[in-house]
């Protein structure tokens, strides 16, 4: 599942007592730069399927010894190619964060990273200031269970029917 082109959203955030970050939203994955970055914090899943794939092991081969893969979505496969879920590995200088539920450690966090998510999805969704469900967007149809009073999501359906 790839996702499809969108701009790319940064700011820069500083945590308490913690180090200033450049968080960056990269969803159009031209806008890689792992010179630049010593942390990739990934996110991505589509509910029912495999987490995308986002960065490549090429990628990380790219990034600056030292550097760090933050992937949010390890227990659906991972965002990151080598990613090994449930462990912390060190692979070609770059430590990959792959612990299991990660964000229930930190509930506060958590639940700003989830509503941040929640706004990227809606914003996934806006067209002219209005609300279009009918988004050809492989998150947005996952996430869609029901269109016009009929089960559009495949693994509810088969659920539904018992195929499933």
């Amino acid at each position: 599942s790839t996702l499809p082109p969108r701009s790319t959203a940064r700011s820069t955030t500083t945590l308490p007592g913690l180090i200033r970050l450049r968080v960056c939203a990269v969803i159009n994955l031209g806008a890689w730069r792992p010179k630049t970055w010593a942390v990739v914090i990934t996110t991505a899943a589509v509910p029912g399927k495999p987490a995308p794939v986002l960065v490549t092991e090429d990628m990380v081969k790219s990034m600056n010894p030292g550097s760090v893969v933050i992937d949010l979505a390890a227990e659906r496969g991972g965002n990151c190619e080598i990613t090994e879920p449930g462990k912390t590995v060190v692979k070609h200088g770059v430590t990959l964060v792959g612990e299991l539920n990660l964000p229930s450690t930190v509930p506060y966090h958590a639940s700003q990273m989830y509503s941040n998510n929640i706004v990227n999805f809606l914003k996934l969704m806006i067209n002219d200031g209005a609300l279009d469900a009918t988004v050809d967007d492989d998150i947005v149809q996952g996430a869609t269970v029901t269109r016009d009073g009929e089960i559009v999501n495949e693994l509810v359906r088969s659920v539904l029917d018992g195929t499933g």
